[in-house]
């Protein structure tokens, strides 16, 4: 009999501590998704405030391709008639590229400029670099925005699963939505519309980084036509 009452009061004992233990995991679990779902919405209304900054005041700048090196090169060797179809598949891609954007996007103004001269916009915002419809530089064209974003026609660099898309700067508290060191990035995805920063630096989720074209499809005026309709999307999303 005693035996028997021993073994119910230890059975209850453990079963106590059991009990607690088990309260204790659940509650770490609750916290733990609360911090991951708290993380997620600070990301998401700090992307939404910076699409409604675009939206607002800023402008989307569209590079354009320029002579390249592999051109450079067949120049030097004197293959002009390389140099000539190779000037002529980037200047279809460029206008292909450009009434696009002029006919399918409608978020917020924008402008054209080669990807030869980004480093001189950088220096000087106030740099007459911008193209014009028949992809001159056009010094009739001004830029007075406070806030832009870059978007190339090219490769987006899937996050690795390691990398961070919540960092801090040292000189502002607002997280930084974007990725820092391509080259971590095991797999691309090619030809289509990549949505970068001040410092060409890509977006990443939850910002609307890059176009998603319907059906796989390649053709520029679907590709920026999705991409319109997701930031629409993006700022509608509550």
């Amino acid at each position: 009999m005693l035996d028997y009452c021993t073994f119910v009061h230890q059975y209850f004992f453990m079963s106590k501590y059991f009990q607690i233990g088990l309260l204790l995991c659940i509650t770490s679990f609750c916290y733990s998704q609360s911090d991951s779902l708290k993380q997620f919405i600070d990301k998401k209304t700090y992307a939404r405030q910076e699409v409604l900054t675009l939206q607002k005041e800023g402008a989307v700048i569209v590079i354009l391709k320029g002579k390249t090196r592999a051109m450079e090169a067949y120049e030097k060797a004197g293959k002009t008639a390389i140099v000539e179809e190779m000037s002529k598949k980037i200047a279809k891609t460029n206008r292909a590229l450009m009434q696009a954007f002029n006919h399918y996007w409608d978020f917020c103004p924008v402008f054209y400029l080669y990807n030869d001269d980004i480093a001189t916009f950088q220096k000087n915002n106030g740099a007459s670099v911008f193209i014009d419809s028949m992809l001159k530089m056009s010094t009739n064209i001004s830029f007075h925005h406070t806030y832009h974003v870059y978007i190339d026609f090219g490769s987006y660099y899937v996050p690795s699963s390691n990398t961070s898309d919540m960092k801090r700067s040292k000189t502002n508290a607002q997280p930084q939505v974007k990725v820092a060191d391509p080259s971590e990035s095991s797999q691309t995805v090619e030809e289509c519309l990549v949505v970068k920063d001040k410092d060409l630096n890509q977006f990443i989720s939850p910002y609307p980084n890059r176009s998603v074209s319907i059906m796989g499809s390649r053709d520029m005026n679907n590709l920026v036509a999705a991409l319109n309709r997701r930031f629409y999307a993006f700022i509608d999303d509550k």
